[in-house]
């Protein structure tokens, strides 16, 4: 019965781990192929931006702020990273929005 018991709790580790790769699946199911280290994707509508600094910015669940500034924004970049952790987001924007060196109106 001892056995039983250590392959119950194993199948029932198995399952949790299931359970988590599904959750982590599902939360990446809008990703598209390569973003899988994203946290998050954000409309840039939803972010703050900074007219000092000429970025955007949003807050990061470490406390912190994920930022991207418009010049790479200007340049395609989508992708904005948070200096105190290792999380990143995926900026959602229009790039046509930012030909010319204009910013979104918000």
């Amino acid at each position: 019965t001892g056995e039983k018991k250590g392959e119950s709790g194993s199948a029932s580790a198995e399952t949790e781990e299931k359970k988590t790769n599904q959750e982590k699946s599902e939360a990446n199911t809008n990703l598209e192929e390569g973003d899988e280290g994203v946290y998050e994707e954000v409309r840039i509508e939803d972010m703050d931006y900074d007219e000092d600094e000429d970025m955007y910015t949003y807050q990061c669940p470490c406390g912190d702020l994920f930022f991207i500034y418009t010049e790479d924004l200007e340049n395609g970049e989508e992708i904005a990273h948070c200096p105190s952790c290792s999380l990143v987001i995926k900026v959602l924007y229009n790039p046509d929005d930012f030909q010319g060196g204009e910013e979104v109106e918000l």
